[in-house]
């Protein structure tokens, strides 16, 4: 099946094949180097898990403990939580 694409407002006829192709429309890597543009250490992020009458927290729930990274220009951090975790 063929798809009509346009492009700069001329129509040009191209093969489901050639449509589907994503090679082309890849982006360079951008060149790495040593400048650090994040720097974590130690990172420790709690939640209450539960709380007494008052609001008082009882225990937590550790969603980081001691998590440290670096991130240098032009890296990216994924960052993959439970469904409705924030």
């Amino acid at each position: 099946m063929d798809e009509k694409i346009l492009n700069n407002a001329e129509e040009t006829t191209v093969s489901e094949a050639e449509a589907n192709n994503t090679e082309k429309a890849k982006l360079p890597d951008p060149p790495l180097n040593d400048e650090n543009i994040l720097d974590v250490r130690h990172l420790k992020k709690y939640f209450p898990a539960s709380k007494n009458f008052f609001g008082k927290p009882l225990s937590f729930l550790k969603a980081v403990d001691d998590v440290s990274f670096t991130i240098k220009r032009g890296q990216t951090l994924g960052i993959v939580g439970e469904s409705g975790c924030g």
